[in-house]
């Protein structure tokens, strides 16, 4: 017997929800020195690198950044991409128009590694993967990012101790098999999820 269908009766409306937030004690003076047409920086105690746009801690060196410094308004073009790909800017809520460039710019008397790191995974394998499996491979590629700025990164593509100690310590068991008893070092490396370990 067939349902009767149900009419749905559809109201569009149009919400308005203004809203403020804090921008917190460091980004909040620097957006009000910017306004002044001054740009600060935040300089290490520890390492001495400074960090613009501000932030509290230092990311290596895990110490408080106090020392405010001022910037010059120049700098270096890092790199540079051109974008092809239509969006809806979250700024303004309409379609961005193509072509658009995008660049990082290392301000100068600022450090580069401030330049923050993009890790990219292939969307097309997020269907054939459980949740867990996902996100265990943006960890390992996490261990290569910290060993790249911590670490000792080595020749090429290989796969080395330092690398699978981190993995370790993840939670994640490196194997060349992607297997129990794969050997955890070597060219073409994957891994597994340690059962009761911390990443499960």
């Amino acid at each position: 017997m067939d349902k009767q269908k149900e009419e749905y009766i559809v109201i569009p409306i149009t919400l308005s929800l203004p809203c403020r937030f804090s921008a917190g004690p460091y980004m909040g003076r620097f957006l009000r020195e910017f306004k002044q047409k001054r740009i600060l920086g935040v300089k290490c105690p520890s390492c001495g690198r400074t960090f613009v746009p501000p932030r509290q801690m230092c990311g290596r060196c895990h110490t408080e950044t106090c020392e405010w410094v001022e910037l010059k308004d120049t700098g270096t073009l890092l790199y540079y991409d051109i974008v092809y790909y239509e969006f809806i800017d979250p700024t303004t809520g309409e379609k961005k128009p193509v072509p658009w460039v995008h660049g990082p710019i290392q301000l100068d008397g600022s450090d580069g590694d401030v330049v923050v790191d993009e890790i990219a995974l292939n969307p097309t394998h997020f269907k054939e993967r459980t949740m867990a499996q996902t996100l265990s491979t943006l960890v390992h590629e996490m261990c290569h990012l910290w060993q790249h700025h911590f670490g000792k990164p080595p020749r090429g593509n290989y796969h080395n101790k330092q690398w699978a100690t981190k993995m370790l310590s993840c939670g994640l068991i490196p194997s060349d098999t992607g297997r129990e008893g794969g050997k955890q070092t070597g060219q073409n490396m994957t891994h597994y999820i340690e059962d009761g370990g911390v990443f499960d």
